[in-house]
């Protein structure tokens, strides 16, 4: 990121579950696992899933958590519904923690105030 971009040109401030589609679909999830060696999206982010919903918060690192919203985004259209209650609240989690690692990962002498 060059000194003239900040985050918040790349990736919605806050990140929320509502206005996280277009991250959700920037590249193909299932290929990038297999290129990670990460082995079957559907079990490795079935697993994140059930220890994110056990514990209350998400984590890896930006493109693990890049991995989690794109999968989650595919099983929520496959269901051809919103989620709500504390579904809704646990994946506005997951946005926040990717947007917190993104952001984390830019050196912040390349950041500009937005």
């Amino acid at each position: 990121m060059t000194a003239d971009h900040c985050p918040c040109d790349v990736i919605a401030i806050p990140l929320k579950w509502s206005n996280s589609a277009a991250v959700a679909s920037l590249e193909d999830g299932y290929a990038l696992a297999a290129k990670l060696g990460l082995g079957d999206l559907n079990a490795w982010a079935n697993q994140r899933f059930n220890a994110a919903s056990s514990s209350g918060f998400w984590i890896g690192n930006a493109t693990e958590l890049w991995l989690c919203l794109y999968y989650e985004h595919r099983r929520w259209r496959h269901f051809g519904e919103n989620p709500d209650g504390a579904s809704l609240q646990l994946l506005d989690g997951l946005c926040a923690a990717l947007q917190q690692a993104v952001v984390g990962a830019i050196p912040t002498t390349s950041i500009r105030p937005c």
